[in-house]
C-alpha cells in the first residue's frame, strides 16, 4: 500500500536520494510532472474552462444538449469544449487568448529559479500536460538559455534521457499550434504506443521513467492520458526510488494502481491547501539555493544581460549606440543608489549633459524633476522647468 507523508518529511526523503546521486555523479533521480495547478493563476483550471464553455454554449441560439452518462472530469470537459469550439483552430485560438502575454505564475517563477540554478540536484526533466510556456520564460528571466522543448509526437527525438541540461516535454502540445491535444479521443490517441513510428510520446515517457521516479505537483491525473498510462506501466516493476505525489487538498487520485503501490508517497500539508509555489520553495531550500543576482541586485543583473546582448565591435556598433548608452545608464544608476537626495539630484543633472538616447533622457529628466522638487530650499516649486531641452543628437 502507498504511504502518506507530511511535506517536510517528504522533502527530506527526496533530498537524501538526490545527494546520494550527486555524490556518485549519477543522473538526477526525478522527473518533475507539473500540471495545471502550477500555471494557475493566471491560466484557468479545467473546471473553470468547462464552466466558460457551458456559458458560451447556453448563451448561443444553438441551445444546450446536456450530456448523459458522462463522468465529471475529462469527459464533460471534452464535451463542452468541443461544443463551444468545434474546430481545432478555434480551440487553439481560445487557449492562446488565455495564455499569450500573461504574467508568469508564482509557482513557475519558483520552478524556473530552481531549474536555472547550479545547486539543483533534483530534476532536469519537466513533463507537463500544460500548453503554456511559463517554465521556459521563467528560466530565461533568470538568465538561462532556451531549454530543449518537445511539444509534439514528431519532436520526441529532441529529448535525450541522458542529458543533464533542462529538457521540457509538453505531452499535449503547445498553445501556439492547432494540433494541441484537448478532447478525450485526442488524449487517448496521444497515450498509445505507436505501431507505425519508431518513437511516440508514450515511448518517450517510458524511456524517461526507466531510470527515474517522479515528483508530481499541481497535477490531478486524468486516468487515460499519456502521463498516467506511462506511470502505470512503470509502476508494474520496482522503482529505483519512491514516487512523490504532492496533494493540493489531501485528495488522492482514485486510481487503484497508484494507491496500492508501496513505492508511492502521497504528500500532504499540515494545513491544506498545499500550493505548488510552497512545494518549489521547500525543494529550493533543500538544495541550499543561493540568492540570485536578480533578487540581490536587479539593476546589475539586467545591466549584465544588456551587455551580453550588444556587440562590442563590428559594423553594427554605431547603430547600437542608443542601446550601449542604455547599458551605461543602468550601470550609472546602480552606482548612485546610496547617494543622499541632494547628491543624487546633482548626479542626475550632470548626467543629462551627455545624453542622446531619448528614452534615457526622459527617465533622467523625470528623476531630476522629482529630486529637484524634494531638495528645494527657497520654498518655491520649480519642477515644471526642465533642466535641459536641447535636441537629441
Amino acid at each position: 500500500m502507498s504511504e502518506t507523508l507530511y511535506v517536510s518529511d517528504a522533502v527530506v526523503e527526496i533530498q537524501r536520494i538526490c545527494q546520494d546521486r550527486a555524490n556518485g555523479q549519477r543522473p538526477k533521480p526525478f522527473v518533475l510532472i507539473v500540471g495545471a495547478g502550477v500555471s494557475y493563476p493566471p491560466v484557468p483550471l479545467a473546471q473553470m474552462i468547462e464552466a466558460e464553455c457551458i456559458r458560451r454554449v447556453t448563451s448561443d441560439d444553438r441551445g444546450a444538449e446536456w450530456p448523459e452518462n458522462l463522468k465529471p472530469g475529462i469527459e464533460t470537459y471534452s464535451y463542452w469544449l468541443n461544443r463551444a469550439f468545434p474546430h481545432r483552430e478555434l480551440r487553439q485560438q481560445y487557449f492562446a487568448g488565455l495564455i499569450r502575454d500573461q504574467p508568469l505564475s508564482t509557482a513557475c517563477l519558483r520552478l524556473g529559479r530552481l531549474l536555472a540554478s547550479k545547486e539543483n540536484n533534483i530534476s532536469s526533466i519537466i513533463v507537463t500536460p500544460n500548453f503554456d510556456d511559463f517554465v521556459v520564460r521563467s528560466m530565461m528571466l533568470y538568465g538561462q538559455n532556451y531549454p530543449v522543448v518537445c511539444d509534439h509526437q514528431r519532436t520526441v527525438h529532441r529529448i535525450d534521457p541522458g542529458d543533464q541540461d533542462v529538457q521540457i516535454v509538453h505531452v499535449h502540445g503547445s498553445y501556439r499550434y492547432y494540433d494541441s491535444v484537448n478532447l478525450i479521443q485526442e488524449v487517448r490517441d496521444r497515450s498509445r504506443l505507436s505501431d507505425g513510428a519508431s518513437q511516440s510520446m508514450a515511448s518517450l515517457l517510458d524511456a524517461l521513467f526507466y531510470q527515474r521516479s517522479a515528483i508530481v505537483v499541481g497535477y490531478s491525473g486524468w486516468d487515460k492520458d499519456v502521463i498516467m498510462r506511462a506511470l502505470r506501466r512503470r509502476l508494474a516493476d520496482p522503482l529505483p526510488c519512491n514516487l512523490y505525489w504532492f496533494l493540493y487538498d489531501n485528495t488522492r487520485p482514485s486510481a487503484p494502481w497508484l494507491n496500492q503501490n508501496e513505492a508511492v508517497r502521497f504528500v500532504k500539508a499540515y494545513e491544506p491547501p498545499l500550493l505548488a509555489e510552497q512545494v518549489f520553495d521547500l525543494l529550493a531550500n533543500s538544495v541550499n539555493l543561493r540568492r540570485h543576482l536578480l533578487h540581490e541586485d536587479p539593476i546589475r543583473f539586467f545591466h549584465e544581460l544588456l551587455l551580453a546582448a550588444i556587440p562590442k565591435e563590428g559594423p553594427t556598433l554605431d547603430r547600437m549606440r542608443f542601446a550601449r548608452e542604455a547599458t551605461d545608464f543602468v550601470e550609472w544608476a546602480s552606482s548612485t543608489r546610496d547617494l543622499c537626495p541632494q547628491s543624487f539630484a546633482n548626479a542626475v543633472q550632470e548626467r543629462l549633459h551627455s545624453v542622446s538616447n531619448p528614452v534615457v533622457y526622459s527617465i533622467l529628466d523625470r528623476l531630476w524633476r522629482a529630486e529637484y522638487n524634494r531638495t528645494e530650499t527657497d520654498g518655491e516649486t520649480r519642477g515644471d522647468e526642465p533642466y535641459w531641452t536641447g535636441d537629441f543628437k
